[in-house]
């Protein structure tokens, strides 16, 4: 099981915390934890969750909010992503999340941290793979 810490992704007045949780094995899913935080309410109404990347759209499935705080305008949500489509994500170069809650898209782009943790977490892996395939 791997664990890729959270990044934070920023939009217009939005702001998600990303994280996943990957294991190596296409018949197990990859979960997918995102704290959305807005600046002027709590967001609420979440209908769809989209990771776009490399021009491919990944839905993220099976939504269940987790927590609330009202005091910072957070919602936790954990969700289902499909384990090649995480593989792809985790490749790509252009990404972007898509948030669409009451009604309204929201677009959300992964800061700098995003782009280490993606590098350093492919370097492990495939570092992983190769011992897996040599012995």
């Amino acid at each position: 099981m791997y664990f890729f810490p959270a990044s934070t992704w920023t939009g217009n007045n939005i702001k998600a915390d990303v994280d996943f949780t990957f294991r190596n094995n296409p018949e197990i899913d990859t979960i997918c934890n995102i704290t959305i935080t807005q600046r002027r309410s709590l967001p609420s109404g979440i209908s769809s969750v989209v990771i776009n990347a490399d021009s491919a759209g990944y839905p993220v499935t099976d939504i269940k909010v987790i927590s609330v705080t009202s005091r910072s305008n957070a919602v936790r949500i954990t969700s289902v992503l499909g384990h090649d489509d995480f593989l792809e994500i985790i490749k790509a170069k252009d990404i972007f999340l898509e948030l669409v809650m009451d009604g309204t898209k929201y677009i959300c782009v992964p800061g700098k941290n995003f782009f280490t943790l993606q590098a350093e977490f492919q370097d492990d892996f495939l570092r992983i793979e190769s011992i897996l395939i040599s012995l």
